[in-house]
């Protein structure tokens, strides 16, 4: 990446000169109402909904002539987004200036000084308890602030409610096997292709799965696996020791294998990310899809054949009944690179206090299914009936996990997936499934001790 970022840049100070010239030349004025501006590079995934140039485009009028910001679109999936941040942070002049950051990546850009450090502009302006915890705990690391919260996300079971009322059933299902029976039903009597449909790809959406997979069954990745809520000033735990070589994983993994057996899921479901699922989903062709809350939005698009009135949603089921549902949390924050000059910054600091701010955040959730962070958004009686999701979130977030809280979590994330994602295919059994975790992330750890 660093070889095709180089000739990039070769290609661009080449052609400047010379587009320069052909506008001069055309009769043109080469310049422009913001050429005092700040400008500032933003560096995020696509955004289908479109929700977030129309915030930027609104900051960019807000502000002309002292700040511009220009969106540089990065990879839609997670782990492809980190590997691109990476190679530029570790160029030593990331082409941006401000980066959506998944709310697992706060330890390692802390620890590695790729972000600034915001602790006294957050505490100028906001309080911890403006957001819900789960989204203040992902900006917070070893007593410091490093971003904004901007927006979060939970796993949940979707479901079309329409389809298991009339098969005769009241509530969804609360345990895996209890769905297998449930889906079995409602595709036998409506015809419907799939019983459900999952994150199965060998990517950072895969790790989620695996991870609710092992948590509904009581198990733990590591000791330190965190729950969320945490207070704000709890100091990171020391993650080093692994303990996802268990009985219990074992179970969780066990029901994965029990739905892929039981022929209703896709027989490509090691192909499905997020994308795919919903599509699935949205074309009236599954009963169930495991997704985060977000895409909810996939329900608002005119061409979705499945309506929201049609779809239920509920907590990730367990193995056994009684047990806590957990759900995966997901989200992005907000950054400000710790490499561009205090002007950008200072610029920075203003154009992400919009994207997060309560209009901002209304906008996206009502225009795009995605779950707000600022807590009085989920006490909002008016705005809930707007974004019916929120009001189920509501009860998901407080049982949300935290995916491993570490500065290595990176490294360990490949592992995890692969391991999933073999799983998934039948490469492994469950049993060698975690036993090969336990080796591999033990190994992760090894290195940094």
């Amino acid at each position: 990446m660093k070889h095709q970022l180089l000739q990039h840049l070769l290609l661009r100070k080449k052609l400047l000169p010379l587009v320069a010239f052909i506008l001069l030349f055309a009769g043109f004025n080469c310049s422009s109402p913001n050429q005092n501006a700040v400008e500032l590079v933003f560096a995020f995934g696509p955004d289908e909904s479109g929700t977030i140039q129309e915030l930027i485009d609104r900051f960019n009028k807000e502000n002309e002539g002292a700040i511009h910001v220009t969106w540089n679109q990065g990879s839609r999936f997670s782990d492809a987004f980190y590997s691109e941040l990476v190679a530029e942070f570790e160029s030593g002049a990331p082409i941006f200036d401000v980066v959506g950051s998944d709310v697992i990546w706060t330890p390692a850009f802390a620890t590695n000084q790729w972000v600034e450090d915001l602790t006294q502009r957050f505490f100028a302006e906001h309080e911890p308890l403006d957001f819900i915890d789960g989204a203040m705990e992902s900006v917070s690391y070893n007593y410091k602030v490093w971003g904004l919260p901007w927006y979060t996300d939970a796993g949940m079971l979707y479901y079309r409610k329409d389809l298991l009322e009339k098969s005769g059933f009241e509530y969804p299902p609360a345990t895996w096997s209890e769905l297998i029976t449930v889906a079995k039903k409602v595709m036998e009597d409506s015809g419907t292709k799939n019983g459900y449909v999952f994150q199965g790809a060998d990517y950072e959406g895969g790790v989620t799965n695996a991870c609710e997979f092992i948590w509904n069954a009581n198990g733990n990745i590591l000791v330190g696996d965190l729950y969320v809520p945490a207070s704000f000033d709890q100091e990171s735990p020391d993650l080093d020791l692994i303990t996802v070589n268990s009985q219990e994983s074992r179970t969780g993994l066990t029901a994965l294998r029990d739905l892929i057996d039981s022929g209703i899921v896709p027989e490509n479901i090691s192909e499905f990310k997020e994308r795919e699922g919903a599509q699935v989903f949205q074309n009236g062709d599954a009963v169930f899809m495991r997704s985060w809350a977000s895409s909810y939005g996939y329900l608002l698009n005119p061409e979705s054949k499945v309506k929201p009135g049609q779809v239920g949603l509920t907590m990730i089921p367990t193995s056994q009944r009684n047990m806590v549902p957990y759900s995966c949390l997901g989200g992005w924050n907000l950054m400000i690179s710790s490499k561009s000059n205090a002007e950008k910054k200072e610029a920075a600091w203003k154009f992400i206090n919009f994207m997060a701010n309560e209009e901002s955040q209304r906008y996206r959730a009502m225009n795009s299914g995605i779950l707000p962070s600022m807590r009085k958004l989920y006490n909002d009686e008016k705005f809930i009936k707007e974004a019916p999701v929120v009001e189920f979130a509501k009860q998901v977030i407080p049982i949300c996990k935290e995916r491993p809280r570490s500065p290595f979590y990176m490294e360990m994330s490949p592992e995890i997936s692969n391991v999933y994602a073999r799983l998934v295919k039948g490469e492994l059994e469950p049993a060698e499934a975690v036993t090969s975790l336990q080796t591999r992330l033990e190994a992760v750890l090894k290195k940094h001790q």
